[in-house]
Formats: C-alpha cells, structure tokens, sequence
C-alpha cells in the first residue's frame, strides 16, 4: 500500500487527479520484493497550474462502488476524491476483499449516505485512525497523499519503536513530577 500511496503523491504532486482508483487498477510485481503500480489512467485528468479542482461538467465519473461521495452527486473533482478510494482500496487490501461501505449493490447510497462499517479493522487502531480521515465526507476534511505516507500506519518498526521509546520516556518523566 505504501507503493500505492507514493505513486498517488506523486501524481498529485504532478498535478494530476486518477479519477478512477479501484482494486483492478493497482498493479502487483514480483521482481525481489512486492512491488504495486498505479494503472488505467483513462480518465485522469491533469489540473492546470492555478487549478486545485476540475468543473462540474468534467467527464468521467470512475466505476460504481468506488467513487467518492462528491463524484456520485457530480461534484468538484479533486485530488481528494483519490484519497477517499485509496480509503476504500486499503480496506479492500486489509481485510482481503471487503468493501468499508457494504456489498456492491448497495455501496454507493451508503456513500452518499456516509453508512461505513469499520467493525473488521477497529482492532487495528492505526488503520481505523487513517480510514476514519480518508473516507471523510467532506474532501476538505480528508488527509493528502504526502500526509498518508506520514501517517503511523506506515511506520516502519524503527520508527515505532522510537515513537514508543519517546513517548515511555515522556510518561517516565511526567511521573516523576
């Protein structure tokens, strides 16, 4: 996922919005190590430099099941209707092939309505804390791709074993005061 993340950074920081982020359209390799890879960039679209969000009358809408609320009811198109998928798609990959709004027929009403379920990761705290941003109904509530990166979910265990020694060492000194 971290692959996944990076790649959107980067496109975002290009400019350019996927539109159509999905689970078909994250590409895995195998060379030494696990690999993912953006794909289908049919819709995309690039913003011009003083542009931070496409028109209501853009074209291309991505696919049933896996837009943000603001794409179903023909919104502003923004980077952050990708960060909203890449919600949908990290719980897709966590709880290997569930969907965080429900069974296919019903996802997009529960979208519009904000009806998620995140039973099947409450007992991952990180990941509930990074879903519960991205899937945000309001675009302008929801993280960046840089800020995801940064997010602890995608610590690697040095760096959560220095959060854990600094916080213990915090409490160790507060409890001396």
């Amino acid at each position: 996922m971290r692959d996944v993340v990076s790649g959107l950074a980067h496109l975002h920081e290009l400019g350019i919005i996927h539109r159509d982020l999905k689970p078909q359209n994250v590409l895995i390799s195998k060379d030494r190590y696990l690999n993912a890879k953006l794909s289908d960039m049919g819709i995309s679209k690039r913003l011009l430099e003083d542009m931070s969000s496409l028109s209501r009358n853009a074209t291309g809408y991505g696919t049933s099941g896996w837009q943000a609320p603001e794409q179903l009811l023909h919104g502003r198109q923004t980077r952050a209707m990708d960060l909203f998928n890449l919600g949908c798609i990290l719980f897709f990959c966590i709880t290997k092939g569930k969907h965080p709004f429900g069974n296919h027929f019903e996802r997009d009403a529960n979208i519009i309505q904000n009806r998620m379920d995140l039973f099947l990761v409450d007992h991952i705290p990180e990941a509930e804390h990074l879903l519960c941003h991205l899937l945000q109904p309001d675009p302008k509530m929801r993280l960046n791709a840089v800020e995801v990166l940064c997010h602890p979910l995608f610590w690697n265990s040095e760096t959560r074993l220095s959060f854990l020694r600094d916080i213990s060492d915090r409490v160790e000194l507060e409890d001396r005061k």
